[in-house]
């Protein structure tokens, strides 16, 4: 139980901080420009398109893990058909 519970509060944390993430990535665009030494300039996937690609991943990873701990849904079993139905059927067929 203590595993289920790790695994939704990091899946809270993720949803909440990815969507922090993509109001900066909406906000300052994908790419931001870097200064490599004193001449060389140019551009760069942003801090936060790269911290978003490796929390969505494990976003989903997390998502799967707590899918499969879920049980298997329960099949209906047939419903025994009533007793008028099967004196019904028993005259109709004879």
């Amino acid at each position: 139980m203590n595993k289920v519970i790790s695994l939704i509060e990091n899946a809270a944390f993720m949803t909440v901080t990815l969507e922090d993430l993509q109001n900066e990535i909406i906000l300052k665009g994908p790419v931001c420009e870097y200064q490599n030494g004193e001449n060389q300039w140019g551009t760069k996937k942003s801090p936060e398109v790269e911290i978003y690609n490796t929390m969505i991943k494990n976003h989903m990873s997390i998502i799967k893990q707590l899918t499969d701990l879920m049980p298997e849904p329960k099949k209906e079993l047939p419903k025994p058909e009533d007793d008028f139905l099967k004196i019904l059927r028993r005259d109709i067929n004879g």
